[in-house]
């Protein structure tokens, strides 16, 4: 293997490796995003159901009003005293229902959160790592360069 051979071939693996570096970067980088934008279409669609579920209590509340209201017409006190206690109950029913899915919804959010924080951590030590290649891999054609400059120098010197 002459000279320019052994250059060719060293510096060919270390470009290698930064181009893979480089894809496995963009390819993590773009899961990362498509990740994120996830979150945000999540956040905004709990945030829509949120707000609909708000909507759908006052209109629950304006409706069981109304009734209420004719009933009081229509019937005795003990009779709505009934109603009003079966209201509370599935108005409180469904504001427990609410809370625990806020709280999935916080705790998705810490998961993902973390997930993303793994993530990045691991990528990080990936590049470290490909930076670390790269280094040995200038230190090797270095080295090899050297040791061929010697080789050179010392025929030379003989010949």
């Amino acid at each position: 293997m002459d000279f320019n051979s052994a250059i060719s071939a060293a510096l060919g693996g270390g470009s290698a490796t930064i181009i893979m570096g480089a894809i496995m970067l963009m390819i993590v980088n773009h899961i990362l995003q498509k990740e994120r934008e996830d979150r945000v279409k999540d956040k905004q669609e709990i945030c829509s159901l949120m707000d609909e579920v708000k909507d759908y209590k006052k209109q629950e509340i304006a409706s069981l009003d109304d009734r209420l209201s004719k009933h009081l017409e229509e019937d005795n006190p003990k009779a709505q005293k009934l109603q009003l206690d079966s209201i509370t109950g599935l108005l409180n029913k469904l504001s427990d229902k609410f809370d625990r899915q806020c709280e999935r919804t916080q705790e998705s959010e810490k998961e993902q959160i973390k997930l993303i924080g793994d993530l990045k951590s691991d990528l990080m030590h990936k590049i470290g790592s490909v930076e670390t290649s790269v280094a040995e891999s200038k230190n090797f054609t270095q080295n090899l360069y050297n040791s061929v400059q010697k080789l050179r120098d010392g025929g030379k010197g003989n010949g």
